[in-house]
Parts: C-alpha cells; sequence; structure tokens
C-alpha cells in the first residue's frame, strides 16, 4: 500500500509540473491559476456522490471496528487489520432465547456479541454467561470443528 501512495503522490508531483507551463501560454498567469486551482474543487463536485457513500460506509464501519476492538484477542491487530476484518462483518439479530448454533453443529465463524448477553451451556449446564465485546468459535477460524457446547442469546 505504502508503494501505491508513493507511485501516486510522485504522479501527482510529475502532473503538477507539467500541467503550468501550457496552460500559463494559453490562459495567462492569472487564468491558468484561477482554471488550474478551480479543477480541485470541480473534481470535488463531480465525485460528491461517491464521496457520500464512501463516508456512510465508513461511519458504518466505524461502529463495526469499535466493536471489533472490544474483543481481547483482536486488540493486538494494528487498525488496518481490523478494518479488513469489519469489511466481513455480517450482522444477525438473535432473539431471546435462541440458539446460536447447538452443540455438535459444524461451523466456521467466529461470533462477536455487540449487543446483549448469550449463554454457554454443554450437556444442559449453564457454564458462563458472554457480554458484550465477548467472542465465540475462535477455533473455527483455524479449522472446522464441532463445538463442544450451545451457545443461546
Amino acid at each position: 500500500m505504502f508503494g501505491a501512495k508513493e507511485s501516486l503522490t510522485a504522479l501527482s508531483v510529475a502532473l503538477g509540473s507539467l500541467a503550468p507551463p501550457p496552460a500559463i501560454d494559453l490562459l495567462g498567469v492569472r487564468g491558468a491559476l484561477a482554471a488550474l486551482g478551480l479543477l480541485g474543487p470541480a473534481l470535488v463536485v463531480l465525485a460528491w456522490r461517491r464521496l457520500q457513500a464512501i463516508d456512510r460506509s465508513m461511519t458504518h464501519r466505524d461502529k463495526e471496528i469499535a466493536v471489533l476492538q472490544q474483543v481481547a484477542m483482536l486488540r493486538v491487530l494494528p487498525v488496518p487489520a481490523i478494518d479488513s476484518l469489519a469489511l466481513r462483518v455480517k450482522h444477525a439479530d438473535i432473539e431471546e432465547g435462541t440458539d446460536v448454533f447447538r452443540q455438535g453443529d459444524v461451523g466456521d465463524h467466529l461470533y462477536v456479541i455487540a449487543d446483549g448477553e448469550a449463554d454457554v451451556i454443554r450437556d444442559g449446564r449453564l457454564l458462563r454467561t458472554l457480554k458484550a465485546g465477548d467472542s465465540f468459535r475462535e477455533i473455527a477460524l483455524l479449522r472446522k470443528t464441532t463445538p463442544t457446547a450451545t451457545v443461546r442469546a
């Protein structure tokens, strides 16, 4: 990413040094300053809808990043890595009393509780209660395994 950013910076500097002489010859100094100075705002106006869409998606992703940063095992990751995970987040609203998955089911997802609680139940016994910011099924990220407990919202 750093190499791509540096390449774009070098390209921008090159274009910035090539554009003024012909513009000055064509429009004069004041005209060239006005034309080239209006180029940036004109591009923003043309891209306004896309920029707003990006802004909305970033606001939404900021919430997901905040939830992911609450997870103890993810806290050590740099923000770009968490941002990459936030792109892959799938939301599910689980009603109270509903099983997220059952003991013995096969799964390959990591679950993070954004809001509410979930009970971990093995063989009909409550083992613990998970709260917002807790995660479960971490081992499923490494290999497909069957869970040894049921998790119920």
